[in-house]
């Protein structure tokens, strides 16, 4: 206990704190704020600045490792009275607890900022624990850098390391080590987030055995069976990882919270401080729409009928039930719905189908700006925006022909006569 104390007042990471606590909570806060009324969210925002801190840690970590290379007192270590893993131990401790530290004020402050929205149920402790084992992971990895590379760019490697690591690793849900968001359809598996625990414990092991290298402590046989099983410890972490499985799986749909009106809006139970304004939009469409195209009778939130298909990077495709990532996502999934798909012609492909996605374009910008009234959201399709802005002024009769004309156009489906 006196060693690890040692090791917090000589930590640089004591200095660093406040500035990396800083950029944990500019990284937290200082994005759209979509997260704040959903827990699942919040917990996955609160484990979101690990992708740029843990680099920064890790250099910060490897800086330390490195100071008695730096100070010439490496030549001494096989000297010292007790085995020199004993030491790095305190001083990964310590370094480990500051990265923490920095981690869980951002978090704690993330989720408190969330639990004032008053959303509904608790927080998700499964992406708190992702984002500690991830950070611990890349820390104790510059840690070894700082032990075994020049001092000079050991924090170099250590931060390009941690963020390469982070970011090549998630687009392979069986390796990640973090997430961007946290929707509800989908939760962390236990297999997987335990096997990432045990990489983690594997790569402290090895930071121990190499410390213990470095001072020649490996000289003495009692020794050797202890890095023959860090690394054994850590090809065996890597394996399970590969071996438990994707870390996100579907998530058993709830009964879903619904709204009275007509049509209705289904959402998940985690999304239901948003249903009133969504109800609200898809309560708008059969007038804005003008009863010229058909309005479900009830809207559903992907997920709720079947595992939801943005898990795997397919939302925004047929059956377009509705996601949540911003109220405009969902309105735009409500009206996709309602524009016609052109029949299909066997025989006789039409050679170019681009006027008939004009035309469902054309019809979804329409009914979208009357549901919200103005075109803005359409301000960088120029000549889009310039013919509704021209359409939309114009008597409800009018409009009725310009929207049976591009109906006819979807129906056609650019056929060949």
């Amino acid at each position: 206990m006196t060693a690890l104390l040692i090791e917090l007042r000589r930590s640089p990471l004591r200095w660093w704190a406040p500035g990396i606590v800083a950029l944990t909570l500019l990284l937290s806060f200082g994005f759209e704020a979509s997260w704040q009324d959903v827990w699942s969210q919040a917990s996955a925002r609160a484990q979101y600045p690990v992708l740029f801190v843990a680099p920064v840690l890790a250099a910060a970590a490897a800086w330390s490792a490195s100071r008695t290379r730096r100070r010439g007192f490496d030549a001494h270590l096989h000297t010292m009275y007790r085995p020199r893993w004993q030491a790095e131990m305190a001083h990964l401790c310590a370094t480990l607890i500051y990265a923490a530290g920095c981690y869980l004020v951002g978090a704690v402050t993330v989720l408190v900022v969330a639990a004032s929205a008053g959303p509904p149920g608790l927080p998700w402790p499964s992406y708190l624990v992702l984002g500690l084992i991830a950070t611990t992971a890349v820390v104790t990895v510059g840690h070894l850098l700082g032990l075994l590379t020049p001092p000079l760019i050991s924090p170099v490697l250590a931060a390009v390391f941690g963020y390469l690591a982070i970011v090549y690793t998630y687009p392979y849900p069986q390796w990640a080590f973090w997430v961007v968001s946290g929707r509800p359809q989908a939760e962390i598996l236990l297999p997987p987030l335990a096997a990432r625990f045990v990489v983690a414990v594997a790569l402290v092991l090895v930071v121990l055995t190499a410390a213990a290298w470095s001072a020649r402590d490996l000289r003495n046989r009692r020794s050797r069976p202890a890095a023959l099983l860090a690394v054994v410890a850590l090809v065996g972490s890597l394996a399970l990882v590969d071996t438990a499985g994707p870390l996100r799986g579907h998530r058993e749909p709830p009964t879903p919270v619904c709204s009275e009106g007509t049509p209705r809006v289904c959402v998940w139970p985690d999304h239901a401080l948003r249903l009133e304004r969504l109800a609200t939009l898809a309560e708008r469409l059969p007038a804005a729409s003008l009863g010229l195209l058909d309005v479900p009778d009830t809207f559903y939130e992907e997920g709720l009928r079947g595992p939801a298909p943005g898990i795997t990077m397919a939302a925004g495709r047929p059956p377009y039930e509705l996601t949540l990532q911003s109220e405009r996502s969902a309105l735009a999934m409500m009206i996709h719905q309602m524009i016609p798909h052109s029949p299909e012609c066997p025989g006789n492909p039409a050679p170019d189908l681009r006027e008939v996605s004009r035309a469902r374009d054309r019809l979804f910008a329409w009914v979208y700006s009357r549901t919200v009234d103005s075109t803005e959201a359409f301000a960088d399709d120029q000549p889009l925006q310039e013919e509704l802005d021209r359409v939309l002024v114009t008597p409800e009769p009018e409009q009725v022909a310009w929207v049976e004309s591009q109906l006819a156009i979807v129906d056609a489906g650019g056929c060949a006569a």
